[in-house]
């Protein structure tokens, strides 16, 4: 009897390593404080990065408006922030659309005049909150934001010019978005990673990027979303990551967790990819976590695959010849916490 794969490495069987991993978060805050001025309505605290430099962290949570905190900003003589949060007040003008009162928002011009702020994280107080910027919102801050991550909002009326001048954003995040819309982004050249998660898509209602938008993008998050119709999951998986393998070049790491779709589910969504998608995708790292899964998917369709991720999925036993690398690179094999209880001693052999 083999302990729980959270507790246990296994050996390495021609050089694939299977690892039980857990992260560990490191925060280093600094001593004393640089938070000596009035930032009502908000909060700071004092960071120190990994550089070691002292940053701030802004939290508004509070606010009745948005303008206050624009007028804050401008006030305070600190200008180098390093992450800046903001939970819209419900309490915004309100417009007539349909019958139906919808609350809004709206970042004008210079709102981060004369600070330096690196991440951004606005959340909305419900999904059909409409939020939008002006084209020049972030121009005093070009070129020190690096991520901007927006949660629980109505973005279909933004206007998403605003990125195109903000020369070194590495990363962006959406989380909680109905209906995500994404085929007019600008070209963001410093872009590697986009991070999508915990959607409503009802039908064919996301819309990825175009090639163009993010042409060096590297790494692609589409974890835990929920789809309607149910049945439609795996089409909407199968076209999302036909789409961006085929796409992006340079996309190596995709994230696909949470979605409960068993193994025939993604056996067809790997189906989905066209012949040239399979023989020319760079994908080097595959998570699959919290997927339902009970047997270690076929890896034919990934030539590049270093490291394949079925964390806390419903593997019980892996018998012989479980791992089939079927042409793969495959070196690193994680299953922490899958509840195995049993591996037969050829498990992880196989013709490579």
């Amino acid at each position: 009897m083999w302990p729980t794969c959270q507790h246990v490495n296994i050996a390495r069987f021609w050089n694939v390593k299977v690892l039980a991993l857990s992260a560990i978060g490191q925060s280093n805050v600094a001593v004393g404080s640089r938070c000596t001025e009035d930032y009502w309505p908000c909060s700071c605290h004092q960071l120190n990065t990994s550089t070691n430099q002292s940053r701030l962290v802004i939290h508004c949570n509070e606010a009745r408006s948005v303008r206050i905190v624009g007028l804050m900003l401008r006030r305070t003589s600190s200008s180098d922030i390093h992450a800046f949060y903001m939970t819209l007040p419900e309490e915004q003008s309100r417009k007539q659309n349909q019958d139906r009162e919808l609350n809004t928002a709206h970042f004008w011009e210079g709102f981060f005049a004369y600070v330096n702020v690196q991440n951004i994280h606005l959340t909305c107080p419900t999904n059909n909150f409409q939020l939008t910027f002006s084209t020049d919102v972030f121009s005093y801050a070009s070129l020190s934001i690096e991520h901007i991550h927006v949660d629980n909002c109505d973005v279909t009326l933004i206007n998403w010019s605003f990125l195109r001048d903000l020369f070194f954003l590495k990363r962006l995040t959406f989380s909680r978005i109905p209906n995500l819309q994404l085929w007019n982004l600008p070209e963001l050249i410093s872009l590697n990673t986009l991070n999508i998660t915990y959607l409503s898509v009802i039908h064919d209602g996301f819309t990825p990027p175009s090639n163009t938008s993010m042409p060096y993008l590297t790494s692609l998050i589409i974890d835990d979303s929920k789809i309607y119709p149910e049945s439609s999951i795996d089409e909407f998986l199968g076209r999302t990551l036909e789409h961006f393998l085929n796409q992006y070049r340079y996309l190596e790491s995709v994230s696909m967790n949470g979605y409960q779709m068993g193994d025939s589910s993604l056996t067809h969504i790997f189906s989905m990819l066209s012949h040239e998608t399979k023989r020319n995708n760079a994908l080097r790292t595959l998570s699959l976590a919290n997927n339902g899964l009970t047997r270690i998917p076929k890896l034919e369709v990934f030539p590049n695959l270093v490291t394949l991720i079925l964390d806390k999925n419903n593997f019980t036993k892996l018998e012989n010849y479980s791992l089939q690398r079927d042409g793969s690179q495959l070196r690193i094999l994680s299953l922490s916490s899958c509840r195995i209880h049993s591996i037969e001693p050829a498990a992880l052999e196989g013709e490579s």
